[in-house]
């Protein structure tokens, strides 16, 4: 019966683990979201396709900004986590749909986001971002 049970597990395991390819995908989006809460434009871009990193520079951007709102911004980001909700990659070749959660502490709230992610010259690059 023990080994039953152990084998059971092994098995369930096994099926819900993730890909080579859901592993890569998710290491991207840590490396993007990371990066972009952190403020760190040059860093996010990395993880983005051209038009995705254009779109973004404005969001990290807080030299405009008087002193007190742009601590505040950068308060709220520092205070702000994600958790990976589903990536599918079997919707579309070589695209994969990511769902998270964007949460914050201060003032408690937690939005559902999404993006999309195009493998390019090998690499998952954000292509797109619900924002």
């Amino acid at each position: 019966m023990k080994k039953i049970i152990i084998f059971a597990a092994c098995i369930a395991f096994a099926l819900t683990s993730c890909t080579p390819a859901e592993k890569k995908i998710e290491e991207s989006v840590d490396g993007f979201l990371s990066a972009y809460l952190s403020m760190d434009f040059d860093k996010a871009s990395g993880y983005c396709t051209a038009n995705v990193a254009d779109a973004i520079k404005p969001a990290l951007d807080t030299t405009g900004l008087n002193g007190t709102i742009a601590s505040k911004i950068k308060e709220l980001a520092r205070t702000t986590t994600y958790e990976i909700v589903s990536i599918d990659t079997e919707s579309e070749e070589d695209t994969a749909i990511v769902k998270y959660n964007v949460i914050s502490e201060s003032p408690a709230f937690v939005f559902e986001k999404s993006m999309t992610l195009k493998k390019c010259d090998g690499e998952w690059k954000i292509a797109a971002l619900s924002m």
